[in-house]
């Protein structure tokens, strides 16, 4: 099947040589193997059909070369081989089963267009009609879990507060279904204690009123989670899928030399962020936990139902912007068309 120059020898050659992988011949697929050293951080990559590999890398390069975003900006820094190589750097445990697959839903989180309209900074609405929301679809940068990520701000006056960020990619399924898989949800700025920021803080207490289990979590992660969800569901995505563990992400896992010290960094790297979803489930009405990680593969799977709704009063403003706000971002745009002209 391989010519001297496909993209699956270049691809071998990478990986094989920076990781130090064993490459072995399975039927019409391949399994790279570890080097001892790193068998227990890093799984085998398993390549069920080098064929349907060779035709997923050409899609994949064709979506980075042709998509204009940061992620897949092409310079004389960055050859195929480059760009080749970055696709093993995060994989979940459940994509090294499957790496073929894994790169043609890539080539889809780079080719979606979901949510397009806000890739400037959009008002979506105004709390208390004292706080304004907007959000931003974020392109990222080479390397990163997924092309997109997305951005919300708290603004009080002429001061904003940046909410946790949001990594995700957006794919079908082979039934034609949107997915959509997040990767991460990130406090990326910290502020400095001052009036501004207690208020702030506290403009999120209502989330927290009431609430015994899972109280832990960071109530501006809960509120900036719930309109995500509410946005999806606004989009007719009805299928989350959450990742549990990115092994290559978290670099003090390469001093693992048991499964037992495996197994502990991957519950305390995990265990806060699942959480997060579980106290998601116990406030949604209509958002059901399918399948727990390791139930089916590494992903918690979560469905929407057709009408979705808050049973906490603190959060149910945030889900109601959610669920609405291409209606009222469309009416700040109509009106700022109008006043331009």
């Amino acid at each position: 099947m391989e010519t001297e120059a496909s993209l699956t020898r270049i691809f071998l050659t990478q990986v094989c040589g920076i990781d130090g992988l064993s490459a072995v011949q399975k039927g019409k697929g391949m399994i790279l193997i570890p080097p001892k050293a790193k068998y227990f951080y890093m799984p085998k990559i398993q390549i069920q059909d080098r064929d349907c590999l060779e035709v997923a890398l050409r899609e994949y390069l064709l979506a980075v070369s042709n998509t204009p975003i940061r992620f897949t900006k092409m310079d004389a820094k960055h050859d195929v081989s480059y760009y080749l190589g970055i696709l093993t750097k995060n994989l979940t445990n459940a994509d090294y089963e499957h790496f073929e697959r894994y790169v043609e839903i890539f080539t889809q989180f780079i080719l979606d267009d979901t949510f397009q309209e806000y890739d400037e900074k959009t008002l979506i609405g105004v709390m208390d009609g004292e706080y304004s929301l907007f959000v931003r679809r974020y392109s990222e940068f080479y390397g990163s879990e997924t092309p997109y990520a997305f951005k919300m701000w708290k603004k009080d006056n002429h001061m904003e507060y940046e909410l946790p960020l949001i990594r995700y990619g957006i794919y079908q399924n082979k039934r034609g279904e949107k997915i959509a898989r997040i990767f991460m949800v990130q406090r990326k700025k910290l502020y400095r204690d001052n009036a501004f920021v207690r208020r702030m803080n506290k403009s999120f207490s209502p989330i927290n009123s009431g609430v015994k289990e899972y109280r832990d979590i960071t109530p501006s992660m809960v509120a900036c989670m719930t309109i995500f969800i509410g946005m999806l569901h606004q989009e007719g995505i009805r299928r989350i899928e959450v990742a549990d563990f990115i092994p290559r992400r978290y670099m003090h896992f390469k001093g693992v030399t048991t499964e037992q010290q495996r197994d502990n960094i991957q519950f305390h790297a995990t265990d806060k962020y699942l959480r997060l979803f579980l106290r998601l489930n116990n406030h949604l009405e209509g958002l059901d936990i399918l399948a727990y990680p390791n139930d089916i593969n590494s992903f918690m799977h979560i469905r929407m139902q057709d009408k979705i709704t808050s049973r906490s009063k603190g959060l149910n403003p945030y889900l109601e912007l959610g669920l609405h706000s291409k209606e009222l971002a469309c009416e700040k745009k109509l009106v700022k068309s109008y006043n331009s002209n």
